[in-house]
């Protein structure tokens, strides 16, 4: 798995300090959630219900599943830092919940 964050992020020193985290699946009962992690609030996790994973990171209340991950390499490209994962665990998913979708700016569901 991997993931790329631009130079100019606020967030990159956070990520380029971590060494593990999660990648928590959200629940289509979770958009408010998926909103306050796009807001532009300092605080991500103000607020957030979560227990910690057996990496020490952050399993979000009420997700769909988790994955537990370790950063295993970090590039430079461009205008951006690509983090390459290594997944640790899978979480458990909770089979009575749908996965919140997010595609071309607009929230939908599988039918």
């Amino acid at each position: 798995m991997l993931f790329a964050v631009g130079n100019h992020s606020k967030h990159l020193p956070i990520f380029e300090c971590l060494e593990k985290f999660n990648v928590n699946i959200l629940s289509s009962e979770q958009k408010n959630i998926s909103e306050h992690f796009a807001s532009h609030q300092e605080n991500k996790f103000s607020d957030i219900k979560y227990t910690e994973a057996k990496n020490g990171a952050a399993i979000l209340d009420g997700c769909l599943t988790h994955i537990e991950c370790e950063i295993y390499e970090k590039r430079e490209a461009g205008d951006h830092v690509i983090f390459i994962l290594q997944t640790e665990n899978f979480g458990e998913i909770d089979q009575t919940k749908q996965p919140l979708i997010y595609y071309k700016s607009e929230y939908g569901s599988i039918n």
